[in-house]
This record gives C-alpha cells, structure tokens and sequence, in this order.
C-alpha cells in the first residue's frame, strides 16, 4: 500500500468505514460513536479517530452526534463490498473454504479496490450476484 495517498484507506479505516456501512444498513439509522467502536471492537477514542480521518478524506460526516456516510463514502463501502465478495467467489474457484476466503479477502479487499475497478474484477469472474456465503455483490451483473 502506498503510504499517504489519499484514494487508499487503510484496513482500519476500511473496517471503520464497513462498520458505520452496516450499521446503517441494518438499523436504518446512522450510527453513534459507541455503535462504531462497539462494532469494530475498539474504544472509542480509537474510533473517533479513525472517523476523523474518514471526515478528513471525505466520505464520513458527523451530524448531530451521529455519524454518516456521504455520497462518496457510500459508494467506497459498496466498492469495497463488491471487491471483498468478488474475491470470496475467486479464491472458493480455488478450492478455499467460504469461510478462508471471506477472511482472505478481508484482509486484501480494500487494496484491491483501490487499484481496480469492482466492475473489471466482476466481468473477469463471470459477473457473479451472490458471494459463497449468498449475499448479493453489490453491482453484480449491472457493472462493466
């Protein structure tokens, strides 16, 4: 990883940004500073500092205490998510578990998605819709 460009988080800042992703997702709600830290395991003045980053670059806003995603930080989960269950199809292709794949690509997802584009990653695999473990790719067949 590239040190200091600013199209690349790092993981935290990627599990920062998939935590209030999912979040929101699953409550309809954005999140609070303690769902953020809770959800990532970490304490909050750990998370605090991870969502200033993520201000920093853009896709995280603060608003009345709650914490969202902006247009692009929503469109950086959903690219991420894409990649990381794009790459869980790839790596059960060669013959890995769905679970060592999900922990694989977890590790290398927000590298990846950096460099290239979901929609190639996508295309190269067939277009896939569903992940092994049967969760939509984000885009799925749509992308190009």
């Amino acid at each position: 990883m590239m040190k200091g460009d600013p199209k690349i988080l790092t993981k935290k800042e990627r599990d920062c940004l998939l935590a209030i992703y999912r979040d929101l997702e699953s409550s309809g709600l954005p999140p609070r500073l303690t769902d953020v830290a809770r959800a990532m395991g970490v304490r909050p003045p750990t998370a605090l500092e991870l969502i200033r980053r993520l201000m920093e670059r853009g896709v995280v806003e603060r608003r009345r205490g709650l914490i969202a995603l902006s247009e692009s930080g929503r469109r950086e989960a959903l690219n991420i998510l894409a990649v990381h269950r794009a790459l869980e199809v790839f790596f059960v292709g060669c013959g890995m578990s769905a679970d060592e794949a999900c922990s694989l690509a977890g590790q290398i997802d927000y590298i990846v998605e950096s460099r290239l584009p979901p929609g190639n990653l996508l295309e190269a695999l067939g277009n896939p819709t569903q992940c092994p473990h049967g969760y939509p790719i984000p885009g799925g067949s749509a992308r190009g």
